[in-house]
Protein backbone atom coordinates (compact mmCIF):
# COMPACT_ATOMS: atom_id res chain seq x y z
CA UNK A 1 0.00 0.00 0.00
CA UNK A 2 2.54 2.60 1.05
CA UNK A 3 4.23 1.84 -2.69
CA UNK A 4 1.15 2.16 -4.20
CA UNK A 5 0.22 5.37 -2.42
CA UNK A 6 3.61 6.93 -3.63
CA UNK A 7 3.08 6.33 -7.39
CA UNK A 8 0.37 9.40 -7.66
CA UNK A 9 2.77 11.72 -6.42
CA UNK A 10 5.48 10.82 -8.36
CA UNK A 11 3.68 10.99 -11.95
CA UNK A 12 2.42 14.57 -10.49
CA UNK A 13 6.07 15.82 -9.54
CA UNK A 14 6.66 14.49 -12.78
CA UNK A 15 4.20 16.10 -14.79
CA UNK A 16 5.08 19.53 -13.10
CA UNK A 17 8.81 19.05 -14.25
CA UNK A 18 7.42 18.84 -17.62
CA UNK A 19 5.04 21.65 -17.53
CA UNK A 20 7.64 23.90 -16.10
CA UNK A 21 9.98 22.38 -19.08
CA UNK A 22 7.46 24.08 -21.38
CA UNK A 23 7.39 27.34 -19.63
CA UNK A 24 10.87 27.56 -19.86
CA UNK A 25 11.09 26.61 -23.50
CA UNK A 26 8.24 29.39 -24.11
CA UNK A 27 10.00 32.07 -22.31
CA UNK A 28 13.40 31.61 -23.95
CA UNK A 29 11.71 31.80 -27.51
CA UNK A 30 10.60 35.18 -26.29
CA UNK A 31 14.20 36.04 -25.23
CA UNK A 32 15.34 35.14 -28.57
CA UNK A 33 12.59 37.62 -30.21
CA UNK A 34 13.11 40.33 -27.83
CA UNK A 35 17.08 40.11 -27.97
CA UNK A 36 16.70 40.13 -31.83
CA UNK A 37 14.12 43.12 -31.71
CA UNK A 38 16.34 45.03 -29.16
CA UNK A 39 19.83 44.50 -31.01
CA UNK A 40 18.06 44.67 -34.42
CA UNK A 41 17.19 48.56 -33.39
CA UNK A 42 20.40 49.13 -31.76
CA UNK A 43 23.06 47.83 -34.30
CA UNK A 44 21.76 46.40 -37.70
CA UNK A 45 21.24 49.56 -40.72
CA UNK A 46 20.45 48.58 -44.26
CA UNK A 47 22.72 50.96 -44.95
CA UNK A 48 25.66 47.90 -45.10
CA UNK A 49 23.64 45.93 -47.23
CA UNK A 50 25.64 44.90 -50.42
CA UNK A 51 28.50 47.13 -49.08
CA UNK A 52 26.09 50.15 -49.74
CA UNK A 53 28.51 51.87 -47.45
CA UNK A 54 31.65 52.01 -49.26
CA UNK A 55 30.17 54.13 -52.18
CA UNK A 56 29.99 56.98 -49.70
CA UNK A 57 32.81 59.67 -49.29
CA UNK A 58 34.92 59.89 -46.76
CA UNK A 59 33.09 63.74 -45.73
CA UNK A 60 30.04 61.52 -45.56
CA UNK A 61 30.72 58.97 -43.51
CA UNK A 62 32.61 61.08 -41.01
CA UNK A 63 28.84 63.33 -40.81
CA UNK A 64 27.45 60.20 -40.34
CA UNK A 65 29.34 59.20 -37.80
CA UNK A 66 29.41 62.57 -35.43
CA UNK A 67 25.40 62.66 -36.22
CA UNK A 68 25.11 59.30 -34.99
CA UNK A 69 27.29 59.89 -31.65
CA UNK A 70 25.86 62.98 -30.80
CA UNK A 71 22.11 62.48 -32.06
CA UNK A 72 19.93 60.54 -29.70
CA UNK A 73 17.47 57.58 -31.65
CA UNK A 74 14.36 57.53 -29.95
CA UNK A 75 13.93 53.68 -30.80
CA UNK A 76 17.34 52.58 -29.63
CA UNK A 77 16.86 54.33 -26.36
CA UNK A 78 13.25 52.24 -25.87
CA UNK A 79 15.47 49.32 -26.62
CA UNK A 80 17.80 49.53 -24.63
CA UNK A 81 15.71 50.88 -21.27
CA UNK A 82 13.69 47.90 -22.46
CA UNK A 83 16.74 45.70 -21.95
CA UNK A 84 17.84 46.95 -18.31
CA UNK A 85 14.08 46.51 -17.26
CA UNK A 86 14.79 42.66 -18.12
CA UNK A 87 17.67 42.48 -16.31
CA UNK A 88 16.26 44.41 -13.22
CA UNK A 89 13.52 41.81 -13.29
CA UNK A 90 15.45 38.73 -13.87
CA UNK A 91 17.88 39.60 -10.71
CA UNK A 92 14.89 40.04 -8.89
CA UNK A 93 12.07 37.09 -9.68
CA UNK A 94 14.41 34.20 -10.69
CA UNK A 95 15.55 32.02 -7.55
CA UNK A 96 16.93 28.65 -9.11
CA UNK A 97 20.33 30.45 -9.62
CA UNK A 98 22.20 31.67 -6.67
CA UNK A 99 23.88 34.26 -6.00
CA UNK A 100 27.89 33.21 -5.50
CA UNK A 101 30.03 36.01 -6.17
CA UNK A 102 33.61 35.90 -7.54
CA UNK A 103 34.83 38.98 -6.34
CA UNK A 104 38.37 38.06 -8.50
CA UNK A 105 36.01 38.62 -11.55
CA UNK A 106 33.56 40.99 -10.29
CA UNK A 107 35.91 43.14 -8.59
CA UNK A 108 37.65 44.93 -11.50
CA UNK A 109 34.95 45.42 -13.23
CA UNK A 110 33.05 47.15 -10.79
CA UNK A 111 36.17 49.38 -9.86
CA UNK A 112 36.16 50.08 -14.07
CA UNK A 113 32.74 51.42 -14.24
CA UNK A 114 32.87 53.14 -10.86
CA UNK A 115 35.97 54.97 -12.84
CA UNK A 116 34.04 55.49 -16.08
CA UNK A 117 31.46 57.01 -13.96
CA UNK A 118 33.98 59.40 -12.55
CA UNK A 119 35.38 60.01 -15.30
CA UNK A 120 32.42 62.74 -16.10
CA UNK A 121 34.75 65.09 -14.11
CA UNK A 122 37.36 65.35 -16.76
CA UNK A 123 35.56 64.72 -20.13
CA UNK A 124 35.74 66.93 -22.48
CA UNK A 125 31.94 66.34 -23.38
CA UNK A 126 30.28 65.52 -20.37
CA UNK A 127 26.81 65.64 -21.80
CA UNK A 128 27.57 62.51 -24.11
CA UNK A 129 29.90 61.19 -21.24
CA UNK A 130 26.37 60.76 -19.57
CA UNK A 131 24.36 59.76 -22.27
CA UNK A 132 26.65 56.62 -22.48
CA UNK A 133 26.61 55.96 -18.74
CA UNK A 134 23.18 55.39 -18.64
CA UNK A 135 23.31 53.24 -21.69
CA UNK A 136 26.23 51.39 -20.04
CA UNK A 137 24.02 50.77 -16.67
CA UNK A 138 21.13 49.33 -19.44
CA UNK A 139 23.52 46.82 -20.82
CA UNK A 140 25.58 45.91 -17.62
CA UNK A 141 21.75 45.15 -15.92
CA UNK A 142 20.06 43.53 -18.79
CA UNK A 143 23.23 41.37 -19.19
CA UNK A 144 23.26 40.49 -15.46
CA UNK A 145 19.35 39.34 -15.35
CA UNK A 146 20.00 37.09 -18.49
CA UNK A 147 22.87 35.52 -16.77
CA UNK A 148 20.70 34.87 -13.85
CA UNK A 149 18.01 33.81 -15.77
CA UNK A 150 19.39 31.67 -18.47
CA UNK A 151 20.98 27.99 -17.54
CA UNK A 152 24.24 28.03 -19.13
CA UNK A 153 22.90 25.63 -21.78
CA UNK A 154 19.90 28.04 -22.94
CA UNK A 155 22.40 30.71 -22.64
CA UNK A 156 24.10 28.70 -26.04
CA UNK A 157 21.02 27.86 -26.93
CA UNK A 158 19.47 31.13 -27.24
CA UNK A 159 22.43 33.06 -28.14
CA UNK A 160 22.55 29.89 -31.30
CA UNK A 161 18.88 30.92 -32.35
CA UNK A 162 19.11 34.56 -32.12
CA UNK A 163 22.54 34.59 -34.26
CA UNK A 164 21.06 32.09 -36.64
CA UNK A 165 17.69 34.91 -37.60
CA UNK A 166 19.91 37.67 -37.98
CA UNK A 167 22.65 36.28 -39.92
CA UNK A 168 19.42 34.84 -42.42
CA UNK A 169 17.98 38.16 -41.96
CA UNK A 170 21.85 39.71 -43.25
CA UNK A 171 21.63 37.06 -46.11
CA UNK A 172 18.40 38.02 -47.27
CA UNK A 173 18.63 41.64 -47.41
CA UNK A 174 21.72 41.67 -49.09
CA UNK A 175 20.71 39.28 -51.96
CA UNK A 176 17.99 41.71 -52.28
CA UNK A 177 19.85 44.76 -52.11
CA UNK A 178 22.01 43.06 -55.24
CA UNK A 179 24.61 41.16 -53.41
CA UNK A 180 26.20 38.21 -55.33
CA UNK A 181 28.47 36.09 -53.53
CA UNK A 182 30.03 34.52 -56.82
CA UNK A 183 30.77 38.08 -57.46
CA UNK A 184 34.59 39.47 -57.07
CA UNK A 185 33.95 42.36 -55.37
CA UNK A 186 31.42 40.86 -52.89
CA UNK A 187 31.81 41.66 -49.40
CA UNK A 188 29.16 39.79 -46.92
CA UNK A 189 27.57 42.49 -44.55
CA UNK A 190 23.79 42.48 -44.91
CA UNK A 191 22.58 44.71 -42.06
CA UNK A 192 26.27 45.22 -40.75
CA UNK A 193 29.39 46.03 -41.46
CA UNK A 194 31.64 43.48 -42.65
CA UNK A 195 33.53 43.13 -39.64
CA UNK A 196 30.87 43.15 -37.09
CA UNK A 197 29.16 40.56 -39.53
CA UNK A 198 32.43 38.34 -39.03
CA UNK A 199 32.01 38.14 -35.17
CA UNK A 200 28.60 37.21 -35.59
CA UNK A 201 29.30 34.33 -37.68
CA UNK A 202 32.75 33.06 -35.38
CA UNK A 203 30.12 33.25 -32.42
CA UNK A 204 27.98 31.23 -34.40
CA UNK A 205 31.02 28.73 -34.99
CA UNK A 206 31.86 28.40 -31.38
CA UNK A 207 28.11 27.97 -30.22
CA UNK A 208 27.88 25.10 -32.60
CA UNK A 209 31.13 23.86 -31.80
CA UNK A 210 29.91 23.64 -27.97
CA UNK A 211 26.30 21.85 -29.02
CA UNK A 212 25.54 18.07 -27.51
CA UNK A 213 24.29 16.02 -30.26
CA UNK A 214 23.78 12.70 -30.54
CA UNK A 215 25.72 10.35 -32.93
CA UNK A 216 22.99 10.76 -35.70
CA UNK A 217 23.04 14.22 -35.51
CA UNK A 218 26.71 15.62 -35.21
CA UNK A 219 27.06 16.36 -39.01
CA UNK A 220 24.24 19.21 -38.19
CA UNK A 221 26.93 21.59 -35.64
CA UNK A 222 29.58 20.85 -38.57
CA UNK A 223 27.61 22.11 -41.28
CA UNK A 224 27.25 24.79 -38.95
CA UNK A 225 30.91 25.77 -38.15
CA UNK A 226 31.46 24.99 -42.27
CA UNK A 227 29.01 28.00 -43.07
CA UNK A 228 29.76 30.27 -40.43
CA UNK A 229 33.19 29.90 -41.61
CA UNK A 230 32.41 30.19 -45.46
CA UNK A 231 30.72 33.38 -44.63
CA UNK A 232 33.87 35.22 -42.58
CA UNK A 233 35.66 34.46 -45.79
CA UNK A 234 33.17 35.98 -47.87
CA UNK A 235 33.11 39.02 -45.50
CA UNK A 236 36.68 39.41 -46.11
CA UNK A 237 37.86 40.09 -42.49
CA UNK A 238 41.02 38.85 -42.12
CA UNK A 239 41.20 39.39 -38.50
CA UNK A 240 37.69 37.76 -37.87
CA UNK A 241 39.14 34.70 -39.93
CA UNK A 242 41.77 34.11 -37.85
CA UNK A 243 40.05 34.81 -34.58
CA UNK A 244 37.37 32.83 -35.00
CA UNK A 245 39.71 29.30 -36.19
CA UNK A 246 41.61 30.44 -32.60
CA UNK A 247 38.62 30.74 -30.38
CA UNK A 248 37.27 27.19 -31.67
CA UNK A 249 40.58 25.31 -31.44
CA UNK A 250 40.86 26.99 -27.56
CA UNK A 251 37.30 25.75 -27.02
CA UNK A 252 38.04 22.18 -28.01
CA UNK A 253 40.72 22.41 -25.62
CA UNK A 254 38.94 23.78 -22.86
CA UNK A 255 36.53 21.42 -23.08
CA UNK A 256 39.26 18.26 -22.90
CA UNK A 257 39.36 17.02 -19.41
CA UNK A 258 42.28 18.85 -17.15
CA UNK A 259 44.61 15.93 -17.84
CA UNK A 260 44.22 15.85 -21.73
CA UNK A 261 44.59 19.87 -21.86
CA UNK A 262 48.55 19.81 -22.13
CA UNK A 263 48.21 16.91 -24.44
CA UNK A 264 45.94 19.03 -26.85
CA UNK A 265 48.18 22.28 -26.33
CA UNK A 266 51.19 20.20 -27.21
CA UNK A 267 49.48 19.05 -30.28
CA UNK A 268 47.92 22.38 -31.37
CA UNK A 269 52.31 23.43 -30.72
CA UNK A 270 53.42 20.57 -33.38
CA UNK A 271 50.73 21.40 -35.74
CA UNK A 272 51.90 25.18 -35.89
CA UNK A 273 55.32 24.12 -36.41
CA UNK A 274 54.54 21.97 -39.25
CA UNK A 275 52.65 24.26 -40.94
CA UNK A 276 56.07 26.90 -40.14
CA UNK A 277 58.29 24.58 -41.63
CA UNK A 278 56.09 23.43 -44.37
CA UNK A 279 56.00 26.89 -45.65
CA UNK A 280 59.41 28.08 -45.42
CA UNK A 281 60.02 24.92 -47.34
CA UNK A 282 58.12 25.87 -50.60
CA UNK A 283 59.14 28.27 -53.16
CA UNK A 284 58.60 32.10 -52.92
CA UNK A 285 56.18 31.65 -55.51
CA UNK A 286 53.48 29.41 -53.91
CA UNK A 287 54.74 31.31 -50.18
CA UNK A 288 53.00 34.32 -52.06
CA UNK A 289 50.10 32.46 -52.86
CA UNK A 290 49.32 31.07 -49.36
CA UNK A 291 49.98 34.71 -48.31
CA UNK A 292 47.27 36.29 -50.83
CA UNK A 293 45.40 33.37 -49.55
CA UNK A 294 45.65 33.70 -45.45
CA UNK A 295 44.97 37.80 -45.88
CA UNK A 296 41.42 36.75 -48.11
CA UNK A 297 42.84 38.35 -51.40
CA UNK A 298 43.52 41.69 -49.55
CA UNK A 299 47.47 42.07 -49.18
CA UNK A 300 46.98 45.96 -49.84
CA UNK A 301 48.91 47.84 -46.83
CA UNK A 302 48.67 44.16 -45.30
CA UNK A 303 52.29 45.34 -44.04
CA UNK A 304 50.85 48.63 -42.10
CA UNK A 305 48.04 45.84 -41.03
CA UNK A 306 45.55 47.96 -43.82
CA UNK A 307 46.65 51.52 -41.76
CA UNK A 308 46.33 50.66 -38.76
CA UNK A 309 50.35 51.22 -37.25
CA UNK A 310 50.25 54.89 -38.42
CA UNK A 311 46.91 55.48 -37.09
CA UNK A 312 48.02 53.70 -33.57
CA UNK A 313 51.50 55.92 -33.37
CA UNK A 314 48.96 58.68 -33.63
CA UNK A 315 46.97 57.45 -31.06
CA UNK A 316 49.78 57.03 -29.19
CA UNK A 317 50.57 60.45 -28.62
CA UNK A 318 47.38 61.57 -28.17
CA UNK A 319 47.49 59.21 -25.21
CA UNK A 320 50.78 60.24 -23.77
CA UNK A 321 49.07 63.67 -22.87
CA UNK A 322 46.79 62.16 -20.47
CA UNK A 323 48.09 58.61 -19.96
CA UNK A 324 46.83 57.93 -16.44
CA UNK A 325 42.75 58.27 -16.72
CA UNK A 326 42.72 58.91 -20.10
CA UNK A 327 40.07 61.63 -21.97
CA UNK A 328 37.18 60.09 -19.81
CA UNK A 329 34.70 57.37 -20.78
CA UNK A 330 33.30 57.67 -24.65
CA UNK A 331 35.55 61.05 -24.35
CA UNK A 332 38.74 60.57 -26.52
CA UNK A 333 36.43 60.79 -30.25
CA UNK A 334 35.13 64.34 -30.61
CA UNK A 335 33.93 65.82 -33.53
CA UNK A 336 37.16 68.17 -33.86
CA UNK A 337 39.51 65.00 -33.34
CA UNK A 338 37.61 62.69 -35.76
CA UNK A 339 38.17 65.40 -38.65
CA UNK A 340 41.57 65.90 -37.83
CA UNK A 341 42.82 62.35 -37.33
CA UNK A 342 40.92 61.35 -40.74
CA UNK A 343 42.53 64.32 -42.38
CA UNK A 344 45.88 63.37 -41.56
CA UNK A 345 45.34 59.51 -41.49
CA UNK A 346 43.78 60.01 -45.31
CA UNK A 347 41.28 57.56 -44.95
CA UNK A 348 37.60 57.06 -43.18
CA UNK A 349 37.46 55.84 -39.53
CA UNK A 350 35.34 55.37 -36.80
CA UNK A 351 37.75 53.88 -34.24
CA UNK A 352 40.58 53.01 -32.80
CA UNK A 353 40.54 49.42 -35.09
CA UNK A 354 42.03 47.81 -31.26
CA UNK A 355 39.94 47.54 -28.11
CA UNK A 356 42.86 48.48 -25.70
CA UNK A 357 43.49 51.73 -27.82
CA UNK A 358 39.99 52.72 -27.25
CA UNK A 359 40.50 51.87 -23.24
CA UNK A 360 43.67 53.51 -23.39
CA UNK A 361 42.63 56.82 -24.65
CA UNK A 362 39.33 56.62 -22.71
CA UNK A 363 40.27 55.64 -19.06
CA UNK A 364 43.82 55.45 -19.39
CA UNK A 365 46.67 52.82 -17.62
CA UNK A 366 44.35 52.64 -15.15
CA UNK A 367 41.47 51.45 -16.42
CA UNK A 368 43.47 49.10 -19.54
CA UNK A 369 44.72 47.60 -16.14
CA UNK A 370 41.34 46.81 -14.62
CA UNK A 371 40.52 46.02 -18.48
CA UNK A 372 43.28 43.34 -18.61
CA UNK A 373 42.59 41.83 -14.98
CA UNK A 374 39.19 41.47 -15.55
CA UNK A 375 39.19 39.55 -18.95
CA UNK A 376 41.84 37.24 -17.80
CA UNK A 377 40.05 36.37 -14.32
CA UNK A 378 37.06 35.77 -16.22
CA UNK A 379 38.37 33.47 -18.66
CA UNK A 380 39.89 31.43 -15.78
CA UNK A 381 36.65 31.33 -14.18
CA UNK A 382 34.93 30.38 -17.15
CA UNK A 383 37.34 27.28 -17.62
CA UNK A 384 37.19 25.87 -13.86
CA UNK A 385 33.48 26.09 -14.23
CA UNK A 386 33.49 24.14 -17.66
CA UNK A 387 35.85 21.61 -15.76
CA UNK A 388 33.49 21.55 -12.60
CA UNK A 389 30.38 21.17 -14.29
CA UNK A 390 31.25 19.83 -17.88
CA UNK A 391 28.70 21.93 -19.19
CA UNK A 392 28.59 23.12 -22.90
CA UNK A 393 27.37 26.58 -21.65
CA UNK A 394 30.61 27.64 -19.97
CA UNK A 395 32.71 26.53 -22.55
CA UNK A 396 30.94 28.93 -25.42
CA UNK A 397 31.07 31.80 -23.23
CA UNK A 398 34.95 30.96 -22.56
CA UNK A 399 35.24 30.65 -26.32
CA UNK A 400 34.00 33.77 -26.91
CA UNK A 401 35.44 36.07 -24.44
CA UNK A 402 38.52 34.54 -26.04
CA UNK A 403 37.67 34.94 -29.63
CA UNK A 404 36.68 38.62 -28.51
CA UNK A 405 40.24 39.32 -26.55
CA UNK A 406 41.87 37.92 -30.27
CA UNK A 407 39.63 39.80 -32.42
CA UNK A 408 40.39 43.21 -29.93
CA UNK A 409 43.58 43.02 -31.23
CA UNK A 410 42.87 44.47 -35.01
CA UNK A 411 39.10 45.98 -34.35
CA UNK A 412 37.49 47.88 -31.49
CA UNK A 413 33.87 45.87 -31.72
CA UNK A 414 34.01 44.60 -28.61
CA UNK A 415 33.78 47.88 -26.39
CA UNK A 416 31.08 49.06 -28.44
CA UNK A 417 27.28 48.38 -27.78
CA UNK A 418 27.10 46.01 -30.43
CA UNK A 419 25.47 42.57 -29.44
CA UNK A 420 28.62 40.50 -29.83
CA UNK A 421 29.87 41.84 -26.69
CA UNK A 422 27.04 41.36 -24.85
CA UNK A 423 27.37 37.82 -25.16
CA UNK A 424 30.52 37.85 -23.87
CA UNK A 425 29.52 39.90 -20.61
CA UNK A 426 26.34 37.26 -20.36
CA UNK A 427 28.97 34.33 -20.07
CA UNK A 428 31.82 36.27 -17.80
CA UNK A 429 28.58 37.33 -15.35
CA UNK A 430 27.24 33.79 -15.22
CA UNK A 431 30.32 33.33 -13.49
CA UNK A 432 31.06 36.96 -11.59
CA UNK A 433 27.94 36.70 -9.90
CA UNK A 434 26.42 32.89 -9.69
CA UNK A 435 29.65 30.51 -9.90
CA UNK A 436 28.05 27.10 -10.04
CA UNK A 437 27.76 25.66 -6.19
CA UNK A 438 27.87 21.78 -7.15
CA UNK A 439 28.88 20.13 -10.38
CA UNK A 440 24.91 20.25 -12.03
CA UNK A 441 24.15 24.07 -12.71
CA UNK A 442 20.61 22.25 -14.08
CA UNK A 443 17.78 23.36 -11.98
CA UNK A 444 16.02 20.26 -11.11
CA UNK A 445 18.43 18.86 -12.19
CA UNK A 446 17.11 15.19 -10.65
CA UNK A 447 13.70 15.36 -12.06
CA UNK A 448 12.71 14.37 -15.65
CA UNK A 449 12.60 17.54 -17.81
CA UNK A 450 12.30 18.40 -21.56
CA UNK A 451 15.90 19.50 -23.04
CA UNK A 452 15.30 23.28 -23.27
CA UNK A 453 16.79 24.23 -26.63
Amino acid sequence: MPNAALIPTTSVVTSHAQDRSWLRLARNVGLVFFLVAVFGAVEHDTLYANAAITTMSEKEIRDLFIEQMERGNALRQVALLALGCVGVAGMASSREKPWNVRWSVLAPLVVLVALSCLSIAWTPQPVVTAKRLVVLACVLTGCAGLARILTPREFLGVSLATLLLFISGSIAVDMAAGGRPWSGDYRFGGTLHPNAQATYCAILAIAANCLRLGFGRRWLKLVIIAAALGLIVLTESRTGLMAAVAALVLTWMVKLPPGMRWAGFSLGIAGATLLVVAYFSVGSGARSRVVDTALLGRSQQAGSLTGRLPLWDELLDHAADKPLLGYGYEGFWTEKRIAAIMRSQGWSLQNAHNSYFEILLQLGYVGLFLAIWFLIAGSTTLAAATTLTRDPGYAFAFGVVMFGVLNSGLESLFVKLRYSPVIAMIGLLMVALYYPLTSSDEPESRLPQRRVF
